[in-house]
């Protein structure tokens, strides 16, 4: 018997799973009104940046209420860009490009809001979450401009990568964005914050996107800690926080010194050896933080700020405390959360809350620093007088201000910009406790030390070095100097800093730490980026805070000499 076979070849496209950021949010509309050239609805375009084809179909697109979920064969090529728009708006988005309305398209927010796209398992294939100020212009962030994607290399990049259309239409939906231009991103990743939630789980907040495979549970090392990390996760939808599980529980209180060996960021920015500190926050108490200056009577155009300070030995979450004032009947009202993210604040800092931070750094000649500046809305605090409460995440009352114009120094001429700064930080609010800030600081000293605080009561300190002329060359002779304190008090706060003749910090040897009544340090002639410092007169800077309101600063300088 003769058999005969048919070979038949069938061809069967070659699916491939897309990786994240192969396609990208590259514009989208969140607030249409009132309309410049563009239809009065809002769309998100979606451009595919990779080299591969994508079908689309079962892929979702949400924000942070809703999820709308591609039905179709939505075959993408590369480059291909597509319009996605609630189903009512397609038939006016047609004549712009490519359009698919979609049923339960979500609603975005015009003020802020996340959008993410998932693909068919539910992958992130790109997030961002977006608010104003990614205008950029704060006329277009009125309505009728849309948001679009500068550079489609650098996904990561964030806020920098988008700004408002310049095209006249007021955007650029299924065409090459107005904005569109090569950016550089030279800028190496850091960390912005790290603590831990509980005591086996930390929690780092990086500067930028780093990608998933640039992790690893050898990253990081926690000084004075036996354990180690037994495995990580991302925390966000955005791949700028991570969370690390730990084998052995952390003791709570204790401030560990985190190292992390090595971080890159998706564009290739590398940077090593990043060393912060973080704490197991404790439970909040009365008078574990106190309000500490208040400016309530700014000049025209300014804005109120109220500063706080940590007089203990313990380590708090910001994110735990609110802030609220009382009405004419006393009731508390307008309460107000200070962060929504962990905010540790460490023994004998400060913390300054403003709304507007950029009038207080140059009204009052301070630096801005991001670890003691915090953006955020403040109850109402009248001119004449009022109330500023502190309140835990229970309501319960950590510190009371009821203040008065009348505490001001009677000879003051202008109370407008003129803060109130108290004495002693853990006595009671009570008027002889609290004064006018000097002229000499320009009536307010937000984020640093009060005026007041500083003249009334001081700790007395010293400071040595051997050898106080070192040559860190690695011949064994030298190469470090020891730096010994000795105060007149124990159980102290502080930080010992190494600035350079210029005046810049070039070294943090401890960074708000605990102190006893004597101790010492090395320091091996490297900055805070492990490099080799040039031959020259540096000033050691020890500065104390005790938990009863004294502060002391002490200066020695020390030489580094080198051969070459």
């Amino acid at each position: 018997m003769k058999c005969n076979f048919i070979l038949i070849l069938l061809f069967i496209p070659c699916i491939t799973q897309a990786q994240r950021f192969s396609v990208l949010i590259t514009e989208f509309l969140a607030d249409p009104s009132p309309a410049r050239g563009l239809p009065d609805a809002e769309f998100i375009e979606l451009t595919n940046v990779s080299s591969q084809e994508i079908n689309l179909i079962n892929w979702k697109i949400s924000d942070k209420s809703s999820t709308a979920t591609i039905r179709n064969d939505i075959l993408l090529s590369p480059g291909d860009v597509i319009i996605l728009c609630p189903t009512s708006a397609a038939s006016k988005f047609e004549s712009f490009g490519r359009t698919i309305g979609l049923a339960g398209f979500p609603s975005l927010n015009n003020d802020a809001d996340d959008i993410v796209l998932y693909d068919e398992k539910g992958n992130i294939i790109h997030a961002i979450s977006y608010n104003l100020s990614w205008y950029k212009n704060p006329l277009k962030a009125e309505g009728g401009w849309s948001i679009e994607m500068i550079d489609t290399s650098l996904p990561c990049l964030g806020e920098e990568n988008y700004k408002a259309s310049e095209d006249e239409s007021g955007g650029t939906p299924g065409k090459p964005n107005a904005v569109s231009q090569k950016l550089t991103d030279m800028q190496p990743p850091s960390v912005e914050h790290a603590y831990f939630k509980d005591s086996l789980t930390l929690i780092i907040r990086f500067t930028e996107s780093i990608p998933y495979e640039y992790i690893h549970k050898d990253l990081i090392r926690l000084g004075d800690y036996a354990g180690s990390i037994l495995k990580f996760e991302n925390a966000n939808l955005f791949l700028d926080e991570y969370i690390f599980h730990l084998s052995h529980p952390v003791t709570r209180n204790r401030i560990y010194q985190l190292t992390i060996s090595e971080l890159i960021d998706c564009a290739g920015n590398r940077s090593t050896n990043i060393s912060v500190v973080s704490a197991l926050p404790a439970p909040l108490t009365p008078g574990s933080i106190v309000i500490n200056e208040i400016l309530f009577n700014p000049p025209s155009g300014g804005s109120d700020y109220l500063e706080l300070f940590n007089p203990t030995d313990t380590v708090f979450d910001l994110s735990q405390i609110y802030l609220a004032n009382r009405s004419v009947t006393g009731e508390i009202q307008q309460v107000r959360k200070i962060s929504e993210k962990t905010v540790l604040f460490f023994p004998g800092t400060f913390k300054l809350l403003t709304p507007d931070p950029e009038f207080v750094t140059s009204w009052y000649g301070v630096k801005y620093d991001k670890e003691i500046f915090i953006t955020t809305p403040l109850p109402s605090f009248p001119d004449d007088k009022g109330v500023a409460l502190l309140l835990d995440q229970f309501g319960s009352i950590l510190d009371e201000l009821d203040y008065s114009s009348k505490w001001h120094h009677p000879l003051l001429k202008d109370e407008n910009g003129v803060s109130l700064e108290k004495i002693y930080p853990r006595s009671r609010n009570t008027k002889d406790n609290w004064v006018s800030a000097a002229a000499s600081v320009k009536y307010g000293t937000p984020g640093y030390v009060n005026s007041s605080f500083r003249k009334e009561k001081s700790i007395s300190a010293t400071l040595e070095t051997d050898p106080e002329i070192f040559s860190p060359d690695g011949d064994g002779y030298d190469d470090r100097v020891m730096i010994r304190y000795r105060t007149e008090k124990n159980e102290s706060s502080g930080s010992i800093l190494i600035y350079n003749r210029a005046g810049k910090v070039v070294k943090h040897i401890l960074r708000n730490g605990i102190l006893g009544s004597t101790g010492f340090y090395y320091w091996n002639g490297l900055s805070d980026e492990n490099q080799k410092l040039p031959a020259g007169i540096y000033i050691i800077v020890l500065t104390i805070v005790t938990p009863d309101g004294s502060f002391g600063k002490v200066y020695k300088p020390v030489v580094i000499a080198r051969k070459d």
